[in-house]
């Protein structure tokens, strides 16, 4: 019982599985606190970009594991690898952004607020095609990511290893919190109106309930730009009900809202919230702000 055996990842729904079997294993007897949810909230997300991005036949490999005896019994630790043998990330990310130039570039690029998001305290390793980042936020929480003065870790593919003592974990809402914060500095807010709503939209608006139990993204594009998009192109105006989610992943709601959010700018047509955490709020303005150019 103390391994998860080896598998095969073929589709969102096993993301979660795996990612909650994990957690489970991680934290036992605490798979409902707020930092499970995080650590599920991290999984589900790099082992999506597996899927999604290493383009690898094979799929990736997870390691996972808790100390808290020895030197680690009076602060246990997590450490997490997730790794796959794919394209790697300058070139995913060469595909829908201009301008990198060297992998050294696109791994800055991959750890932006609006692209990715990791633990405020703790330490990360990225590593891909000859380039390394690594960070440590132990003793700082505004340390910001470096290049590694080691040789570089010359790996095929993709290597992302992060490490952090339970007491460092923060909760969900204060990790996104920390993330909004970060892009807001890194990046200049040009947003000036706010087309998503959180109030009560009027009773005739089209209401859907979201619901992300298999964070399926593609499948989330695809209602989007059948139902939502249209529905905007007519300027009728969208409410989107929340009731559901306790905790969602960027990537997700970046693949139902992006273009959603735009077509709603281009069209001068309001998208209602209703029902969504502080925490998802937050990473709703973060799409929205990401996606009108903030």
């Amino acid at each position: 019982e103390r391994t998860v055996s080896l598998a095969r990842i073929g589709g969102h729904g096993a993301n979660e599985t795996t990612a909650r079997r994990i957690v489970s294993l991680l934290l036992p007897g605490k798979e409902q606190s707020a930092a499970a949810d995080l650590l599920w909230f991290v999984l589900v997300e790099l082992l999506r970009n597996v899927v999604q991005h290493s383009e690898d036949p094979a799929g990736g490999i997870v390691a996972a594991q808790r100390n808290d005896a020895g030197p680690y019994a009076q602060d246990p630790t997590v450490q997490v690898v997730v790794a796959d043998n794919g394209v790697g990330v300058p070139a995913a990310l060469q595909k829908t952004r201009s301008g990198i130039a060297s992998p050294e570039d696109a791994l800055l690029h991959a750890l932006e607020p609006h692209v990715s998001g990791a633990f405020a305290e703790g330490r990360l390793l990225l590593a891909s095609r000859g380039a390394m980042y690594s960070l440590d936020r132990y003793r700082s929480g505004t340390t910001q990511p470096v290049t590694s003065s080691q040789p570089s870790l010359e790996y095929p593919g993709t290597l992302v290893v992060f490490e952090a003592t339970l007491s460092q974990i923060a909760s969900y809402e204060e990790i996104i919190d920390d993330v909004h914060r970060l892009a807001r500095q890194r990046i200049p807010e040009r947003v000036t109106q706010q087309w998503l709503r959180f109030e009560d939209p009027p009773p005739d608006v089209f209401r859907v309930v979201v619901d992300v139990a298999i964070e399926d993204t593609a499948a989330a594009h695809d209602y989007a730009s059948t139902v939502l998009e249209p529905r905007l192109m007519n300027r009728e105006a969208i409410a989107l009900d929340f009731r559901n989610v306790r905790v969602c992943t960027q990537s997700f709601l970046h693949a139902l809202l992006h273009e959603t959010i735009r077509l709603a700018w281009a069209k001068k047509v309001k998208v209602f919230v209703r029902n969504a955490s502080p925490a998802l709020r937050t990473q709703l303005q973060l799409v929205e702000s990401y996606s009108l150019g903030g």
